[in-house]
């Protein structure tokens, strides 16, 4: 029995055991083995810290916990060992499979919907840092040609009893799901604003993370003063992605340019083989450009955050990639043209600042592996914007087999 994610259904089948996510009677009874919470049956999984009980709230098949377990605490019995660094997966109830098939899917991980359907198959992770929603089986595989694009204020997670593949691509780039600094949270790595001048706006800063982000470029001059770019963050203890950068000042228009979004965070963790033969993408949004009213380019996003836990991760000319978005190109008079900086590259070359409106004023590269992110260029129009610094990668194994790429280099950390 398998769960089947096609290119607009979702079909849960569950393994022969009691049925989460069915309605509690009138009375609150419900099939051996679960507990009523809040109106439906749920695996009694949630481990408070103050020791209260109850669910998130999210829906059918979600049952919140709070992060950081890490090792035995004998809840499973038989000498289970969680394989998360954040949850006690011995007191999980997988179904079978999930298998994402080849074409373009979407995943919301705040409305909990794959292409548009409510998905079930699926837990909440609660930390001090925010949420992650993680798919739960025993298996999962993303098939080659599958790409899951993932968005939401949570984080995105896999969770595989035996085996997690990922042989398409997961992509929670530019704005995707977990980013830093949502609901209106400030986020501490962001890029700066350039200043507003109507000769020509300030360059907006890049957003940082795992690495600083590039300075904005000067615009017109003396008041076109350029953003800084975003001061690098301490290595992470949850799943959180990178912070964006800073608009580019305004011109003629009264406009701040936008910048580009932070890269998102994917969790995946598989008490078996993680393997990969196609490619994990958090890469930071790339810089608006100036346009044509002098406007200062705006800076890159910083790349996420991928965070791996598994005893065997197998890279097969596999990509994982949180590189840094590239600035905007500073913006001129009518009929200039500027371009905007790329998104986040799932390679080992970087995201290009786009090119200002004359021959000076372009954005600043992002960041890729160990090479630091770009400031952008000075304009007597509007000033580039900085590139966006690179993420996050951490692997939690006891083996990793790397023949692919992963940008900037995995940081490693005892296995749950």
């Amino acid at each position: 029995m398998r769960a089947v994610l096609g290119a607009a259904f979702a079909v849960a089948c569950f393994s022969p055991h009691a049925p989460h996510g069915v309605a509690c009677s009138p009375t609150g009874a419900c099939p051996s083995g679960l507990t009523c919470q809040f109106g439906t049956c749920e695996s009694a999984v949630r481990q408070d810290a103050a020791g209260g009980g109850g669910g998130d709230g999210g829906g059918g098949g979600d049952a919140a916990l709070d992060a950081h377990v890490g090792g035995d605490d004998g809840s499973g019995g038989g000498g289970c060992h969680t394989y998360s660094s954040f949850v006690d997966t011995c007191a999980l109830s997988p179904v079978t499979t999930i298998d994402v098939t080849a074409g373009s899917h979407t995943y919301d991980t705040t409305a909990h919907t794959l292409d548009g359907a409510p998905f079930a198959q699926r837990f909440t992770i609660t930390g001090t840092w925010g949420t992650a929603d993680v798919w739960n089986a025993d298996s999962i595989q993303i098939e080659p040609g599958a790409t899951l694009r993932v968005t939401g204020a949570a984080a995105f997670g896999l969770a595989a009893t035996t085996v997690l593949v990922v042989g398409g691509t997961i992509d929670a780039s530019a704005g995707g799901a977990g980013i830093g600094g949502v609901d209106g949270a400030a986020c501490g790595g962001a890029g700066a604003a350039g200043n507003s001048d109507p000769l020509g706006g300030g360059g907006g800063g890049g957003g940082a993370y795992g690495a600083a982000g590039g300075t904005g470029g000067v615009g017109d001059t003396p008041d076109g003063k350029p953003g800084a770019g975003g001061k690098p963050l301490a290595q992470p203890t949850g799943l959180v992605g990178g912070c964006p950068g800073g608009g580019g000042g305004a011109g003629q228009s009264n406009q701040n340019t936008p910048a580009g979004a932070g890269g998102g965070a994917i969790y995946l963790a598989s008490g078996g083989e993680l393997e990969v033969t196609g490619a994990i993408d958090v890469g930071g949004g790339g810089g608006s450009n100036g346009g044509q009213t002098d406007g200062g380019g705006g800076g890159g996003g910083a790349g996420g955050l991928v965070w791996v836990d598994a005893p065997n991760i197998l890279l097969v000319a596999g990509q994982i990639a949180a590189n840094g978005g590239g600035g905007g190109g500073g913006g001129g008079d009518p009929g200039d043209k500027a371009t905007s900086g790329q998104t986040g590259q799932v390679s080992a070359t970087a995201a290009q600042g786009g090119s200002g409106a004359e021959a000076e004023g372009r954005g600043g590269n992002g960041g890729v592996a160990a090479t630091v992110a770009t400031a952008g260029s000075t304009s007597d129009v509007g000033g580039g914007g900085g590139g966006g610094g690179v993420g996050y990668v951490i692997f939690a194994t006891g083996h990793a087999s790397d023949s692919g790429l992963v940008t900037p280099a995995p940081i490693s950390i005892p296995p749950p």
